[in-house]
């Protein structure tokens, strides 16, 4: 057995290619809860139940559209998702917005090239986690909601429709996070990032499920090592995954005032890897600059250092006043 990208021998059970880092996809059968119609286009058939008569699985649900890829709820609300200088589309999603009781929701993701229909992907998994949080109970805890969220981007994912190609199924990264007042809840998979940046302190909130972090944080190598190897972008979990089930990575945290909560795909922390960078990045927006306009310039600082790959960025401000965090709930992005 070899890998495909590199050609590598593979032992069996091989998960990730040890060259290059390639995830081995074992091609195991979707449970039977899971598994969607894989017929090709067009010699689907349809029954009353939702089954395809012609291989006896569910139809895929229709994969809800984002939209826009800029959002803007002045002054402490924003996102900008853009497909950069080099790519030919945009693979990452993105969607901000408030539910009725006026927490705030985010939601980005990064959908993963190298399998098919990435941009899909994306896009499906921020609809089914904005949905999750927007219309959770006001008394479900802030980490149960985010973890549901995720764990519906991850149902949705699985069942877009794929048929056999030379490329992997659906995939795609996810961050999202609530807010309630001061008190945050952060859950991801994958390598897109939470940050929480002030004057006082700035932090990375999540770690990433890739190689890169797994060796830095087992000791085998020094991060500058391990970013010169070429498997330092590699991921080791993400939405979509048909060999392996995903951990759901949770965090929780009580903002000060004035703090940013950035979510961001590596298309721009590829470029401030470190918090400080990012932090300074940040810093580098005029001080009276909104959450649209802090993101605008993120985007173009990212596009200036080369634009490899998709960017987007969200950002929320703690602190906002009474007066304009309710003056801007009726403005809930409608996702079909």
């Amino acid at each position: 057995m070899q890998c495909p990208k590199c050609s590598a021998e593979l032992v069996e059970n091989q998960r990730f290619c040890e060259e290059c880092g390639t995830r081995i996809s074992a091609a195991a059968p979707l449970p039977a809860d899971t598994a969607v119609c894989r017929c090709a286009p067009g010699s689907a058939l349809p029954n009353a139940n939702g089954f395809c008569e012609n291989c006896g699985f569910k139809l895929a649900a229709p994969v809800p559209a984002v939209g826009a890829v800029k959002y803007d709820y002045p002054p402490d609300l924003g996102l900008v998702s853009d497909r950069g200088r080099v790519h030919p589309i945009n693979q990452d999603a993105g969607i901000v917005g408030r539910s009725p009781s006026g927490a705030v929701a985010i939601a980005v993701a990064d959908g993963v090239s190298s399998s098919d229909q990435a941009e899909v992907a994306s896009a499906t998994a921020v609809a089914a986690a904005y949905r999750e949080m927007v219309e959770a109970p006001a008394d479900l805890p802030g980490e149960e909601i985010v973890r549901r969220a995720v764990a519906a981007a991850h149902a949705a994912v699985m069942n877009i429709p794929y048929t056999n190609t030379p490329m992997e199924e659906p995939e795609t990264t996810i961050v999202v996070a609530l807010v309630r007042g001061s008190s945050t809840s952060v859950a991801w998979v994958g390598d897109s990032r939470a940050y929480t940046i002030s004057t006082a302190y700035s932090r990375l909130v999540t770690r990433d499920d890739s190689w890169l972090a797994d060796v830095v944080e087992e000791g085998h190598m020094t991060l500058e090592q391990a970013l010169a190897d070429n498997r330092s972008h590699s991921i080791t979990q993400c939405l979509g995954m048909l060999d392996g089930e995903i951990r759901i990575h949770v965090r929780n945290l009580n903002l000060e005032p004035d703090t940013w909560l950035l979510l961001c795909t590596d298309g721009l922390w590829n470029y401030f890897d470190q918090t400080p960078a990012m932090a300074q990045a940040v810093a580098a927006a005029t001080s009276e600059a909104d959450a649209f306009e802090l993101c605008q310039h993120l985007v173009k600082l990212a596009n200036q250092a080369g634009g490899h790959d998709n960017i987007t960025a969200g950002a929320y401000r703690i602190g906002s006043s009474a007066g304009v965090f309710q003056a801007v709930t009726d403005k809930v992005p409608t996702i079909p």
